[in-house]
């Protein structure tokens, strides 16, 4: 599963990025929108992960809902959004314990 990551805060980042590839995902990771939203459309993504406050053009929510974003929103989302989270908040306890 190929995912892409859109978080600007570096140790969260690092963090998410190595739990979610250590549990055999593919994760493609980006600082700010503007970079994120180029691979978007140059690569296909199963999963986006997008943070709402990022630098570049777009926040998150904006990032989502524009309009040639549309087709890039799967139902695979949906499916996999439970767990996805659930990996995600166990790496930010991890942070949080590093920390």
């Amino acid at each position: 599963m190929k995912l892409l990551l859109l978080e600007d805060e570096t140790v969260l980042q690092e963090s998410i990025e190595e739990f979610l590839t250590a549990k055999g995902y593919s994760v493609d990771t980006f600082e700010n929108s503007d970079d994120a939203f180029d691979a978007i459309f140059s690569k296909h993504y199963d999963l986006l992960l997008l943070d709402v406050n990022v630098p570049g053009e777009w926040d998150g929510f904006a990032l989502r809902k524009n309009s040639r974003m549309k087709e890039k929103i799967f139902q695979l989302f949906l499916l996999h959004l439970c767990r996805v989270l659930m990996l995600c908040l166990e790496a930010m306890r991890r942070v949080a314990v590093i920390t």
